[in-house]
């Protein structure tokens, strides 16, 4: 599909996940890491 993905989900979900986690450009698991990446790549600052 070529579509950049974030993906987050609770880390017992790892395993069942791991195909699309594999496709991801980032996994995440809280709220707060999906922001500190989307912040990254805006403003390309950690």
């Amino acid at each position: 599909m070529n579509i950049p993905l974030i993906i987050q989900h609770p880390k017992e979900y790892n395993h069942a996940l791991k195909e699309v986690d594999a496709t991801a450009c980032a996994v995440c698991q809280t709220v707060k890491q999906v922001v500190g990446v989307l912040k990254y790549v805006i403003k390309g600052k950690l």
